[in-house]
């Protein structure tokens, strides 16, 4: 269902050291998983805190709490303090995603022209070379 938004938000999660307990803020993720086994795949690949599927009276407590969408699924941002950061994290978090993807490509193209520099001044010290050699052989033949 948000495969796509699940996979930004486990790599913001861990890029922002949450994983390890070095982050400032923490979701909870409020399902609307219909079945075990929709949870079930969905929770396996969720680093953050979630209520199990058999608690549905807790989630719509939590859905009430956090005055979130009964009918979809809900991220809340939580600062290690326990105070709401957003109750709409999934946008924010997504968002995220996007500038940490983006700055993430800006510094592979980045390396990539340094590396493309190198190459070049590599070619450029050995074109060198060869021209000394090659005017050096016909000097010593014009010496002859």
């Amino acid at each position: 269902r948000d495969e796509a938004l699940l996979r930004a938000l486990q790599q913001v999660y861990k890029q922002f050291g949450c994983e390890e307990g070095l982050g400032h803020f923490e979701v909870v993720y409020i399902t609307a998983a219909e079945s075990a086994e929709q949870f079930a795949a969905c929770f396996r690949a969720m680093p953050w805190l979630t209520l199990p599927f058999t608690h549905a009276l807790r989630r719509e407590q939590l859905r009430h709490l956090f005055e979130v969408d009964p009918d979809d699924c809900a991220a809340v941002l939580l600062h290690m303090d326990g105070t709401t950061i957003s109750r709409e994290a999934k946008p924010l978090m997504a968002l995220a995603h996007r500038l940490q993807s983006s700055i993430d490509e800006k510094r592979s193209e980045s390396s990539y022209q340094k590396d493309l520099a190198k190459l070049i001044e590599k070619e450029r010290k050995s074109l060198a070379q060869l021209e000394k050699r090659l005017q050096e052989g016909v000097v010593s033949r014009l010496g002859r």
